[in-house]
């Protein structure tokens, strides 16, 4: 950063730490901690844990999990009361960084993964970058609209399903902002 702000005569000197939310949430907060606030397990729900390129590469850079085996985005998920299940494409990328240049490899490689994704067993899709949430969402929707097809894979949003679980309104979560509905995990909520 200070690389960059050098160009214009500006240091930085502040000593922010960024990090990732799943980091936070995960080593800060603590999973025992999210699980004494859940009050609605989602129980048999299947989600497919999509990590997403910033969060493990570059891997020396970020230092989020483990690269090639993460666990800390599938244990997240696991205290919502959902199954995060084993899928071979789990961290392969999204395909969102080639939208806008490079549309029909994007396409391809976000329907590549939801293909794989749900012959794994998901219902859904969650991540917690919300550049992959719009790949999944919204692109998903615009891909199955343009192709003729029907049978999409819901995405959700990390907070948005924790906070379900944490019995928060889906209208406050902004679910209707989604656009693929997500309507089974919302009725969960209310069972």
């Amino acid at each position: 950063m200070n690389a960059v702000l050098e160009r214009e005569g500006l240091p930085y000197e502040g000593e922010v730490e960024v990090k990732h939310l799943l980091s936070v949430l995960h080593k800060e907060v603590g999973v025992e901690a999210i699980k004494k606030k859940v009050v609605k397990a989602f129980k048999g729900l299947k989600i497919a844990a999509h990590y997403g390129c910033h969060a493990l590469r570059p891997s020396q850079v970020v230092q989020f999990d483990d690269p090639a085996t993460p666990s800390i985005f599938d244990q997240l998920v696991e205290v919502t009361g959902a199954e995060s299940i084993a899928w071979p494409m789990r961290l392969e990328c999204c395909g969102a960084p080639l939208w806008g240049s490079h549309d029909e490899l994007s396409t391809e490689i976000t329907l590549k993964k939801l293909k794989n994704a749900r012959e794994s067993g998901a219902e859904y899709l969650c991540t917690a970058c919300t550049y992959c949430q719009i790949q999944f969402d919204t692109v998903q929707q615009m891909i199955l609209s343009q192709r003729g097809l029907n049978h999409p894979l819901p995405s959700i949003l990390y907070p948005q399903l924790l906070g379900l679980s944490m019995g928060i309104h889906s209208e406050i979560l902004g679910l209707k902002m989604n656009k693929i509905p997500i309507s089974e995990i919302e009725q969960l909520q209310k069972e």
